[in-house]
């Protein structure tokens, strides 16, 4: 299992055991995601199934729990080693943490396990597409170094416009880097 901590939060990659505390964190904040993310807490079996060297799903967890759970918000990571963004996040907070800055200091972690390659998963290039809207992600993003690559607008019959965001490994910026 990969991890790593922080004064507030710890980070892991999922097990079986977090499947209930993950089911609540995605109840309680269905509302507030669907716009993003319509997928409910039945997503959860489907994703520790999927999990391997090719996915990888971090937990960010908070070491004091409110609103019946500590599951601060969920990373994932799809690695495809021949495609130009090596791989490919998807992420969500959950409430009651949404907006407290504990997702963004979990995430920077996740983002130092993703680069690390001793003790991680040694990638060169992680990418992110997001909604021009989700104006939340899109400062979660920038504010970590990641630089918009292209705004995709909707085909017609699509309705979804995307802005591609990238970070390479040797941009990556944060305080507390792992090696």
């Amino acid at each position: 299992m990969l991890g790593a901590p922080d004064r507030a939060v710890r980070v892991h990659t999922v097990t079986e055991a977090d499947q209930s505390p993950w089911e609540i964190a995605i109840t309680a904040s269905r509302a507030r995601l669907a716009p993003w993310n319509p997928s409910g807490p039945g997503m959860v079996s489907v994703h520790l199934a999927r999990q391997s060297e090719a996915l990888r799903t971090f937990l960010i967890r908070a070491h004091k729990g409110m609103g019946g759970h500590d599951v601060v918000g969920s990373v994932h990571i799809s690695v495809d080693p021949g495609a130009p963004w090596g791989a490919l996040l998807s992420y969500d907070a959950y409430d009651p943490y949404a907006q407290r800055r504990l997702f963004s200091a979990g995430f920077r972690l996740v983002l130092g396990l993703a680069f690390a390659s001793n003790e991680g998963l040694g990638l060169s290039r992680l990418a992110a597409n997001v909604a021009p809207a989700n104006e939340r992600s899109t400062a979660l993003l920038l504010s970590t170094g990641f630089r918009l690559i292209l705004r995709q607008e909707s085909a017609p019959r699509r309705r979804i416009n995307e802005d591609h965001y990238v970070l390479d490994a040797e941009d990556w910026s944060a305080g507390s880097k792992l090696t």
